[in-house]
């Protein structure tokens, strides 16, 4: 069967850490510089935009440092084997396991206090794949296709669909908005 949602969430994302450390507002078409993410200029290969409609979000780091664990050459856990105790049931037994764990970095510091990536400015959920609004110059026009410029969507013969219009273009805002179709490029 088919795994759908009910909600009206619309794209595929991932966390990306900005270049500067500064915040890039919603809707804004990004790049990937060094590794990290900054508004996209003309001629710059898009990663994708900084959505609030993302149904699918990873790289999140909810409740630990990503660094906490080891890990090997390829990002897979370095695990060891170490014996636990588990309570086996009411009765208070102990029974002892013996488990595989991953290994703590040593440079892990239990006691720093510990924020989520989603309370941090430096870190934006960044729509891979899907249907995204993106901010546009006048520009563009429905149907047509969008590139980044300052990381604003302007016309271009090839880039991101543009499905629809959904705030005209506002001089006093400087863009408009338009759902776009994100996808590789």
């Amino acid at each position: 069967g088919a795994v759908t949602g009910a909600s009206t969430f619309s794209d595929y994302a991932e966390y990306f850490e900005s270049l500067d450390g500064e915040k890039i507002e919603s809707a804004f078409i990004v790049t990937l510089d060094r590794g990290k993410i900054r508004k996209a200029n003309n001629g710059d290969k898009p990663l994708g935009v900084i959505s609030e409609t993302a149904g699918n979000v990873l790289g999140q780091a909810t409740y630990h440092w990503q660094n906490r664990y080891l890990t090997n050459e390829f990002g897979g856990l370095i695990l060891e084997e170490r014996i636990v105790q588990i309570k086996k049931d009411e009765s208070d037994e102990i029974i002892f396991e013996h488990q595989m764990l991953p290994v703590e970095n040593p440079d892990w510091d239990i006691d720093a206090e510990y924020i989520s990536r989603d309370k941090r400015d430096e870190w934006h959920i960044v729509g891979l794949l899907g249907q995204i609004r993106i901010r546009i110059d006048k520009t563009v026009e429905e149907n047509g296709y969008v590139i980044p410029d300052e990381g604003i969507g302007t016309s271009s013969e090839t880039g991101y669909k543009v499905m629809e219009i959904t705030t005209p273009y506002d001089e006093n805002k400087g863009y408009g908005v338009a759902l776009c179709f994100v996808h590789p490029m």
